[in-house]
């Protein structure tokens, strides 16, 4: 339970959607082409991608000659496992032209609530359907939560103070959820989940994203003073340029383990 209930502080997922949409909205213009703004964007992101995959299907087509299904199964299942962040990350960048659109703190919450509205219905329906088949995947429209809060939090739409109300008043909500409602504790999938948090997301998820990217934006301005130090901005710089490549390959190192 312990174990579980600290996902809540180190399921940090929704802040890559926040940072990357704070990132990418400000190169996005009207009238520009779609299309080649998101392949520009998406070229330096993916190419890592491609390195991974050659070595995983070299190492698969391996591994299935000398390994034991029972065993092989769960290395080629984790092998991928991840990759489903950046199909998600991707629908996220397509819709940076609508999210664009966003340029007042009533926009913000306007988007940021007809998505929790959303997911809300999706997982009602989820909870009174024996079989709902691909509709929970509708909740994908979460990560544009995280989203929205990365605009508002770049155009100065909530300021740290409104921020950690926001993300205190969430923290409620979402621990609300989990005493009277039919949500579980882990933020991460794990077997015997009554309704998954993570896959597909949850209106747990989505107010965990909320809660996050609001702390963030509470948290700002003392990290911004402390990210001006030289040696932290160094240290940034080289994390950042090598961030999706330490993504996509802390899990087979842990498999190396």
């Amino acid at each position: 339970v312990v174990f579980q209930a600290l996902t809540w502080v180190f399921q940090i997922m929704p802040l890559f959607f926040f940072a990357g949409a704070a990132a990418c909205v400000q190169s996005w213009r009207p009238g520009n082409s779609w299309g080649g703004w998101l392949m520009k964007r998406v070229t330096r992101l993916f190419r890592p991608v491609f390195y991974y995959l050659a070595f995983w299907a070299v190492a698969l087509a391996g591994l299935h000659a000398v390994l034991p299904q029972r065993v092989y199964e769960p290395i080629a299942g984790v092998s991928t496992q991840l990759l489903w962040f950046l199909g998600a990350y991707l629908l996220v960048l397509a819709t940076v032209p609508l999210l664009y659109r966003i340029t007042t703190t009533g926009r913000l919450i306007a988007g940021v609530a007809g998505v929790y509205a959303l997911v809300a219905v999706v997982d009602l329906i989820r909870l009174h359907t024996p079989d709902p088949g691909l509709l929970g995947y509708l909740n994908m429209a979460v990560w544009l939560i995280p989203g929205m809060l990365g605009v508002g939090y770049r155009r100065g739409l909530l300021t740290p103070r409104a921020g950690w109300q926001a993300g205190l008043a969430m923290l409620g909500v979402n621990a609300a959820l989990l005493a009277v409602g039919p949500y579980e504790l882990s933020l991460v999938g794990i077997q015997g989940q009554r309704l998954a948090n993570m896959s597909p997301p949850s209106l747990l998820l989505a107010g965990h994203a909320i809660t996050m990217c609001c702390f963030a934006i509470a948290a700002a301005p003392a990290i911004g003073r402390w990210a001006r130090r030289p040696r932290v901005w160094w240290l940034a710089a080289i994390g950042n340029s090598g961030a999706m490549t330490l993504y996509l390959w802390h899990m087979p190192a842990q498999i190396g383990r």
